[in-house]
């Protein structure tokens, strides 16, 4: 079989009606792709021109010095780790860990789903907190607390967290590694 390859160039599209279209391109590479963008909009619209200041704007959650610092997984919260540590100290039970081998706590939990949108337990303990990939069999068991508190964080009953735990756990053991 012969792979192809793909351009990872991005290219500008102007309509006849003037929308502006940003096709192809890389995910290292964003900020460049948006400030020709930019530029493109104000050519085609007639727009003030200013000078772009993205380059040294820091993202949501982006590690700062102080947090790259930091002796455990939890640098990856960037500027949001205060945020973190609040909802821990004011939330009742959210300090204690998942799971004994691990330092994920419940907070990080309820934080992934009520900061950044995670509507399921594998969105949770796979992408978020990659203890999925880190630990099959450590994922699985704490998969149903973490669907426990999905469901009451999103307001859903037993049923529907057993139902997300169970879908889980199924796909979970596609990971685990045969001994």
């Amino acid at each position: 079989m012969k792979l192809k390859k793909f351009p990872r160039g991005h290219k500008i599209i102007v309509s006849e009606t003037g929308l502006l279209s940003l096709v192809g391109g890389k995910w290292t590479t964003y900020r460049i792709m948006a400030e020709e963008l930019v530029d493109k909009a104000i050519l085609v619209h007639h727009l003030e021109a200013k000078r772009c200041v993205t380059e040294h704007l820091s993202l949501y959650g982006n590690v700062s010095e102080n947090t790259s610092k930091l002796n455990s997984h939890r640098y990856v919260y960037g500027s949001e780790l205060q945020a973190l540590e609040t909802l821990e100290r004011t939330t009742l039970g959210s300090s204690e860990k998942l799971h004994p081998n691990y330092d994920f706590t419940v907070s990080e939990v309820i934080f992934a789903i009520t900061h950044e949108m995670a509507r399921t337990v594998e969105d949770i303990l796979a992408r978020r907190m990659r203890l999925l990939f880190l630990d099959a069999q450590a994922a699985i068991e704490v998969a149903p607390q973490v669907a426990t508190i999905l469901a009451e964080t999103l307001q859903k009953n037993s049923l529907w967290a057993k139902k997300k735990a169970d879908e889980f756990i199924a796909l979970a053991k596609g990971y685990l590694i045969a001994s």
